[in-house]
């Protein structure tokens, strides 16, 4: 297949008058390819599937999936083996993968989008360290913008109202924001 550009400059020596062997010597293209472009641009003959060295067993690996619930690809490739398949694990892999059926109780994780400036998330942790063979307690702030996921998050020894209130402004200090709305961390 010749390039686009190519294609374009044969046909525009052809309606500048050149005769299909001046285009060819032009181009350097042969004059059965200069006139078979002329006579329009062909279409690529698809290549041939080539047979995957899986496919003599796909039949078994189904029957395998469907009948006996066997989904472990490594317990499936030694059977092959024994069999006289010779591919690779990898091929064996892809091959099972969207047959196999979906695992419940994991669903996807549906992203939740805000606008700038719309929601802060906040939440507080519990955080208990040793110093001087005695056990301490701290409280962690965390505060995550809800559009660009910045985060923010300071200790504080108390976790009540005006901590809240005094970590609140300290992030919106700090983010250089003061959002809409802000909402306990799910």
């Amino acid at each position: 297949m010749l390039r686009s550009n190519t294609v374009h400059t044969i046909r525009d020596l052809l309606a500048q008058g050149y005769s299909i062997r001046a285009i060819a010597l032009e181009t350097g293209i042969a004059r059965n390819t200069v006139r078979k472009y002329l006579r329009g641009t062909p279409e690529a003959a698809p290549r041939p599937r080539r047979p995957s060295k899986l496919d003599p067993f796909k039949a078994q690996i189904r029957q395998w999936l469907t009948e006996d619930r066997l989904f472990n690809c490594e317990t499936m490739f030694e059977r092959l083996k024994a069999s006289g398949y010779t591919g690779s694990r990898s091929l064996l892999k892809l091959f099972v993968q969207p047959l196999r059926p979906p695992r419940p109780g994991r669903r996807p994780v549906r992203r939740y989008e805000t606008t700038p400036g719309e929601q802060l998330q906040i939440d507080w942790g519990e955080f208990l360290y040793e110093q001087d063979g005695q056990m301490h307690k701290l409280y962690g702030f965390t505060a995550v913008l809800s559009y660009s996921r910045m985060r923010f998050v300071c200790f504080t020894k108390r976790s009540d109202t005006a901590s809240l209130i005094r970590c609140l402004m300290q992030a919106c200090q700090y983010l250089m924001a003061c959002p809409r709305r802000s909402w306990p961390i799910a």
